[in-house]
């Protein structure tokens, strides 16, 4: 499922690329309405997957918890790629199925992001990895390593 993830990261590192570089100011708010994104273990039980998502509408300030299956992560991945010159074929079984998460404002997913979440969630059966999209042009590109 890291493979997957660096998928998913790649991606994520190619819009975050555009939008940095339409960006003036390091601090500027890149997006309003950020998803933290929780992706599963590819053998969670559908007791642990419901258990994920209980915890994840518990959570402070949380206003929207979606299930990405992996039939609609192809679907996203292969409208995404669609048209890219180089893109390498997609296989179904290396992707896995993922909760994304919004909160009422931006605050509430700062704090959710500095408060050990992302810790605690990935400590909980049937969770692989948690991730926040980063939100001004300065954190972006530290995600991106420069």
């Amino acid at each position: 499922m890291r493979t997957l993830s660096i998928i998913t990261a790649a991606l994520a590192a190619v819009l975050l690329l555009s939008a940095c570089a339409t960006s003036d100011g390091a601090d500027e708010v890149l997006r309003e309405n950020p998803e933290m994104i929780v992706f599963l273990e590819p053998d969670i039980t559908p007791g642990q997957r419901a258990d994920v998502e209980r915890a994840l509408r518990a959570l402070p300030g949380v206003s929207e918890v979606a299930l990405i299956t992996k039939e609609q992560a192809y679907q996203d991945l292969t409208r995404f790629m669609s048209g890219q010159p180089s893109a390498a074929p997609i296989n179904r079984d290396n992707l896995s199925e993922k909760f994304t998460v919004r909160t009422t404002d931006l605050e509430a997913f700062r704090a959710l992001r500095e408060n050990g979440t992302a810790t605690t969630l990935s400590q909980q059966p049937g969770v692989d990895e948690v991730r926040f999209q980063c939100v001004t042009r300065a954190e972006c590109r530290e995600e991106l390593g420069g």
